[in-house]
């Protein structure tokens, strides 16, 4: 890296940072994905629920159930450039397939 070179932005929040939004409150959670035309959709998961990071794992509860569960190594995350809100994505166990779930925070 020279005088002025730029480090590599990673495309992901840090393990460490995503841990430091474990136990935060969500409004509502939505899961964002393409229609058979290749148009966003977005579907409402659930209101009020909670954002968990356990040891090996990220967990999203909305509306008294679980909405994604997916290996925390595996997980690519990023806070909303409103900073009311976190969008995370990974293979997630609850739906079988790679899933983009959006949580906003109270």
């Amino acid at each position: 890296m020279g005088l002025f070179g730029k480090k590599k932005k990673s495309d992901s929040m840090s393990p460490d940072a995503l841990r430091a939004l474990d136990g935060r409150e969500l409004k509502y959670a939505i899961r964002r994905e393409q229609d058979e035309n290749g148009s966003p959709r977005e579907t409402v998961l659930g209101k009020g629920g909670r954002f968990m990071v356990l040891p090996d794992r990220v967990i999203v509860m909305a509306g008294g159930k679980e909405v994604f569960n997916a290996p925390l190594e595996t997980v690519k995350s990023g806070e909303l450039m409103s900073l009311d809100g976190v969008v995370i994505s990974g293979q997630d166990q609850v739906t079988g397939r790679y899933t983009m779930v959006v949580g906003y925070y109270i």
